[in-house]
């Protein structure tokens, strides 16, 4: 299949060479250094999943119609990059693996003839050098219809959500089994370098089919209603039918095709599946200001007060937004409410058991990364999103509100800030 990956930065660079070592025509986006290192040397993979040097075609633009697109740049590039692409993604299947909120939602505005999925990638991947990325911790990605797509309406079944896991690459071959994740995962962080915290992935063999049950759809018999009688009734127009028919369609062929060579979950609950995703991107912050490691963030006591005041804070702000989280690595709607409510001490272990599960190799977290590379960081698609959330609901952050004014400190001033002056610059709740 004609497989095209816009931005081979940590995750798409990964996906890129996942999908190039499966035996896809695989092209990629890039740009500088990164788009100069591909196409003289190809795309090296190393880490978790193997080791694998990729020959993918590299460009800054699409030159050719693909049969699926995957959207990994980051959230802040998202809008450049659809437009720049525009010409070959009509009415292409279009999987944007981004991090916050609404990403998918405003890709399929932008492109209202492109059948979107959402993606939420929970591996953490590394991009060491330009032309070289790395799998740090494996786990799952999550693929699901954003909230765009049009309701079924008032009778209708909803999509398939039994989540499954798909087989993950072994390094000579696609595999049939899922890979080992012993040393569990971490938190996950932004969609170029994404930590995560993901439990261990099942080790069964793929289900026969890679592609989730049939969804529900108009009868063929059956004449569809006006678009007035049927926004009256509450059931679906015929356009808001195709609409959904052609999301689920994309859906189904992201789920077969990225599943055959790495791990691929489907969930109904997209939306809460974004917001547990940017609490546990809350870890993306602090590494981001003090130069550490997320397990050295997680390791000391005072930044692991301000990561414990931060994750509750946008907790909180999520129920006043009426969220109903997604289980995603090992978080459910339960425990992240347990832990909101819990003393401070004993919310600590949240952080504590996620630092366990990122194992021994430092986590810089994807906000580090692109400090490191000089780039703009998406902290305000991360905690920011927080604070627009909570500016919505009528709330305050003012943790997340103080963390993204320090992340924007050290783009300006190119200097790391202690965990000393961070302590004392905030004053946490009890």
């Amino acid at each position: 299949m004609r497989i095209a990956v816009i931005g081979a930065g940590a995750v798409g660079g990964v996906i890129a060479a996942l999908a190039d070592r499966a035996g896809h025509a695989v092209t990629v986006t890039a740009r500088g250094a990164q788009l100069e290192a591909v196409q003289r040397s190809g795309l090296h993979l190393t880490g978790h999943w193997g080791e694998h040097t990729a020959r993918p075609r590299a460009s800054a633009v699409l030159d050719e119609r693909p049969e699926l697109a995957v959207l990994t740049v980051k959230a802040q590039d998202a809008r450049a990059a659809l437009e720049a692409n525009a010409d070959f993604l009509d009415g292409v299947p279009l999987v944007v693996v981004q991090n916050g909120l609404g990403g998918a939602e405003a890709a399929a505005a932008q492109l209202p003839t492109t059948p979107v999925v959402g993606g939420l990638a929970l591996f953490a991947a590394s991009y060491l050098s330009p032309g070289e990325v790395s799998i740090t911790t494996p786990a799952a990605t999550y693929l699901g219809l954003p909230a765009a797509v049009p309701p079924l309406g008032r009778g209708a079944a909803p999509s398939p959500a039994a989540p499954f896991t798909t087989p993950a690459p072994s390094d000579a071959a696609p595999s049939t089994t899922a890979p080992s994740n012993a040393a569990a995962s971490t938190p996950a962080a932004p969609s170029d370098g994404a930590a995560s915290t993901t439990p261990a992935l099942t080790s069964a063999p793929a289900p026969a089919s890679a592609s989730p049950p049939a969804s529900p759809s108009v009868s063929a018999s059956a004449p569809a209603p006006s678009s007035a009688s049927a926004a009256a009734d509450g059931l679906p127009t015929a356009s808001a039918a195709s609409a959904r028919s052609a999301a689920e369609a994309a859906l189904r062929l992201a789920t077969a095709t990225l599943g055959a060579f790495m791990p691929i979950e489907v969930t109904a609950n997209f939306a809460g599946a974004q917001w547990t995703k940017l609490i546990v991107n809350q870890v993306n912050a602090l590494p981001a200001i003090t130069g550490l490691s997320v397990q050295e963030t997680i390791a000391d006591p005072r930044l692991r007060a301000v990561l414990t005041a931060s994750m509750r804070e946008a907790v909180a702000v999520a129920r006043a937004r009426d969220v109903h989280f997604e289980t995603l690595l090992g978080l459910s709607d339960r425990l992240l409410r347990i832990f909101a409510a819990a003393p401070r001490p004993l919310a600590q272990l949240l952080p504590r058991l996620m630092s366990r599960r990122v194992g021994s190799t430092p986590n810089p977290g994807s906000t580090l990364q692109s400090i490191r590379r000089g780039q703009l960081t998406e902290i305000d698609h991360l905690n920011g999103a927080v604070m627009r959330e909570a500016r919505a609901a009528g709330v305050e952050a003012p943790i997340n509100a103080h963390l993204v004014r320090l992340v924007h400190r050290v783009e300006a001033e190119g200097a790391f800030i202690t965990p000393e002056e961070i302590a004392i610059s905030l004053t946490l709740p009890k």
